[in-house]
């Protein structure tokens, strides 16, 4: 009975250490912060902007034969883009009212 009980104890102490590094890794730094209150505070579509000019830059430099380098590494800035609108909306919601 008293190893059972030393084992039930054993479990229960794992169980609040799991809890407490759970609760370690919820806590956001400062930059994070700063960083989500940015993104809530930009419009929606600013980032469908962001990637549109990403993509119209990268076509002219591209077909203005400048560098094909730079026009390839400035087309991929678009999908960056619209996955930052993607998590500032759905892991942080705006106050912004839908239009109808």
């Amino acid at each position: 009975m008293a190893e059972s009980m030393t084992t039930e104890q054993q479990v229960a102490e794992k169980t609040m250490e799991a809890e407490k590094r759970g609760m370690e890794r919820v806590r956001e730094g400062e930059p994070t912060k700063a960083l989500l209150e940015a993104g809530e505070t930009a419009p929606s579509t600013l980032y469908a902007y962001l990637a549109g000019a990403s993509v119209l830059l990268s076509a002219i430099l591209f077909f203005t034969r400048k560098s094909k380098d730079w026009s390839l590494f400035i087309g991929q800035w678009a999908p960056t883009f619209l996955a930052l609108g993607l998590f500032t909306k759905l892991l942080k919601p705006s106050k912004e009212q839908p239009q109808m």
